[in-house]
């Protein structure tokens, strides 16, 4: 795994920042963001989900994942807001 690598090799993590999707469009995958952003601040990184695909299709409560510092998602797929509108 890359964190290990760069944990092994002495170097730090400390402020670089892991974007990851909720839910992967490609392949239909529900990625483990919980466990994923935990084990991210755990090395002192900032975690950005990419919740386009994930936004309705989950029961979404933020405060279920603590260790998310941004959450974002567009409007047009799941609000019926015109494209270019996100938040």
């Amino acid at each position: 795994d890359a964190a290990e690598r760069e944990r092994l090799a002495g170097r730090s993590l400390a402020g670089a920042l892991l974007v990851v999707d909720h839910t992967a469009s490609n392949v239909a995958i529900n990625l483990p963001i919980a466990e994923l952003s935990k084990a991210a601040k755990d090395l002192g990184m900032t975690v950005c989900v990419d919740g386009a695909h994930g936004l309705l299709a989950h029961d979404l409560d933020l405060t279920r994942i603590p260790d998310v510092d941004y959450y974002v998602s567009n409007g047009h797929k799941w609000l019926s807001c015109p494209r270019g509108v996100a938040m």
